[in-house]
């Protein structure tokens, strides 16, 4: 059962390839693209292609992320990291996304801010 809200809607997603990308992709039935978009010029040209085969970009989610540099050994940060990562999981992310974009035309999200309800720290 579509939304009205979302069903005509062109959707580019960056960093859709695991966590909240990729549930947000899989959430809004979004074809994922085979490559990465790593540099400006990529995303430029994701951008172009998605204008070119629908004629307009009506949602970006900029979602490329990046992980801590540290060896693996040392298990620096590794910990805490993973803990706030998970604080939310990335299906109420895609779902909180999902929510902005069904608003009706009268209504425009430019931004959405996320924090979990809990903490243990």
């Amino acid at each position: 059962m579509g939304t009205p809200n979302i069903a005509d809607k062109v959707v580019v997603i960056t960093g859709a390839s695991s966590g909240i990308g990729e549930s947000t992709a899989k959430l809004l039935a979004v074809r994922l693209s085979a490559s990465l978009v790593t540099k400006r010029a990529e995303v430029e040209a994701l951008i172009q292609r998605a204008v070119d085969s629908f004629g307009r970009v009506d949602v970006m989610v900029n979602d490329a992320g990046i992980m801590p540099i540290a060896p693996v050994a040392a298990r620096k940060n590794l910990r805490e990291f993973y803990k706030a990562t998970m604080a939310i999981p990335a299906d109420s992310i895609a779902r909180a996304i999902a929510y902005a974009i069904e608003q009706p035309p009268e209504v425009e999200v430019d931004e959405i801010v996320i924090r979990p309800t809990a903490q243990d720290f």
